[in-house]
């Protein structure tokens, strides 16, 4: 169900009262500059300025629409661009596994082991590429939520003991849950899925 409520928190509330209040005093100065035709003295442009100020603060909540949706469709976005970049992650690494299926410094990709010293060979750059968009990833996923309750956010970067398949299923596992998180807060804005 969408939240209702015309401000998102007391700090709206609070500003709206303290802008208000701050406008009637500036008006009450610059009203006898306004009466004597100074309409840009210094007290008249501050009262301008401050009755801009509570129009903008009132208005708000008419404009952009009621407080609650918007958190849900700001975090959908994220929750859709982690979506796509961890789909990236998975189509890169069947990639790797299917272009050189049986190479040993592939088994453990995000080992600490498996890049050489030197990039020479074309799977290394794309190995390195792979590694480069997951840590990536990862950091995105911990900026978006550190507490993300996936088995990629927990394991962190490298992984030694993760085979290339486990990986992939974990990835894959990974993004399904990202989905799951994109379609709640849909719901939660009164989207459909």
């Amino acid at each position: 169900m969408v939240d209702r409520k015309w401000f998102a928190n007391k700090g709206q509330i609070i500003q709206i009262v303290i802008a208000t209040i701050a406008c009637v005093f500036s008006g009450i100065k610059a009203w006898p500059d306004m009466r004597g035709n100074e309409l840009f003295s210094l007290g008249a442009v501050l009262f301008y300025i401050l009755v801009g100020l509570v129009i903008f603060s009132v208005g708000r909540p008419f404009v952009h629409g009621r407080a609650g949706a918007q958190p849900a469709l700001w975090n959908g976005g994220l929750l859709a661009q982690l979506v796509v970049t961890g789909q990236s992650l998975k189509l890169q690494l069947e990639n790797l596994r299917e272009a050189w299926p049986n190479d040993p410094h592939l088994l453990y990709p995000l080992s600490v082991h498996a890049m050489p010293d030197v990039i020479q060979e074309p799977k290394h750059k794309d190995l390195w590429a792979f590694r480069r968009d997951y840590r990536m990833h990862l950091a995105q996923v911990h900026l978006y939520n550190n507490t993300f309750a996936s088995e990629l956010a927990r394991k962190r970067f490298p992984v030694d003991d993760m085979k290339s398949l486990d990986v992939l299923r974990m990835i894959e596992a990974h993004v399904n849950l990202l989905v799951s998180n994109l379609n709640e807060l849909k719901t939660q804005a009164g989207i459909t899925p």
